[in-house]
């Protein structure tokens, strides 16, 4: 709804636009699309992982997924349409292989194929067809086949910021509230606002956790997740062939793909990434609690 009437020049909650374009960029309700499409991308991620491993759960959010989808490649967001298709192809290219192994390619796996291969020929044919110079906007930014590089350059030039920061103090991290304000300190600025200090956030969460925690903080918080991925597989295996197995490995699954695409943003305070740690948590717990006296 909201693209369609951005397209009509009616401004329904509209923040950006395609530099130049009267295409609206999809934002959801949420200050700017790339934090919207970032968010979607968890349960985008759980339902892939559906789609892949069990089919059963995922034939109850097939609607669910298309129109995520749909979603997140309207916000624009090219960060979040490249985990979206690594992802995917991570996964489809290992269930290739795997049902190849075993002599049975699934329709849905030839289905795909061809839409590869359909896809592959229309954009051939666009690029020796049509004149490109019409969708360069899309890129812009990207310092693609000639386009501005801003965005690139800025993600860049914060996380080195954020590193710089660290280095500055190593062993005492700044806290979380505290990042932006030492970034800004290093290019000469004073913060006196909440607004001022968000326009200097870190760039790159770990990097970011490493400048707040020092690195002795940023080992236990390594840690800290390391023990969370494992216990997790664990007691999925433990569960094993449970819907709740399912859901847990979903989950993991999840917050991987949430985890690297955060490293291209900021900042690990979202709340959404906070949410998602907590389902998984109760996750495991619930299938800690359908298997007692089995050992973890």
């Amino acid at each position: 709804m909201q693209f369609f009437l951005g397209l009509w020049n009616i401004n329904f909650f509209i923040m950006q636009y395609w530099e130049n374009t009267p295409i609206p960029r999809v934002n959801g309700f949420s200050y700017e699309p790339s934090y919207y499409g970032t968010y979607l991308s968890i349960g985008w991620f759980c339902l892939l992982y559906f789609y892949f491993n069990n089919r059963i759960i995922f034939s109850k959010y097939r609607i669910d997924f298309l129109l995520i989808t749909v979603s997140m490649i309207l916000s624009s967001s090219r960060m979040t349409i490249f985990f979206m298709f690594s992802f995917f192809n991570i996964l489809f290219f290992k269930s290739l292989f795997l049902d190849g192994i075993k002599g049975k390619i699934k329709k849905n796996d030839i289905f795909i194929l061809m839409i590869y291969l359909i896809s592959f020929i229309l954009i051939m044919g666009f690029i020796l067809f049509f004149d490109l110079e019409k969708i360069l906007f899309l890129l812009n930014g990207t310092g693609l086949f000639g386009t501005s590089s801003h965005s690139a350059s800025m993600r860049g030039s914060d996380a080195l910021y954020t590193l710089e920061t660290f280095l500055n103090s190593p062993f005492i991290g700044y806290s979380l509230g505290g990042v932006a304000t030492a970034i800004a300190e290093i290019q000469g600025i004073v913060v006196n606002s909440q607004a001022e200090a968000k326009l200097y956030e870190g760039m790159n969460i770990f990097l970011e956790i490493l400048a707040a925690s020092g690195i002795f903080g940023f080992l236990f918080f390594i840690l800290w997740l390391k023990r969370l991925f494992k216990v997790s597989k664990k007691v999925s295996y433990i569960c094993k062939e449970d819907t709740i197995s399912f859901i847990i490995l979903a989950l993991r699954f999840s917050l991987i793909g949430e985890l690297m695409l955060l490293m291209f943003n900021q900042n690990i305070l979202r709340p959404y990434l906070w949410v998602l740690i907590g389902m998984l948590n109760v996750s495991i717990f619930v299938g800690i609690t359908h298997n007692r006296g089995k050992k973890l």
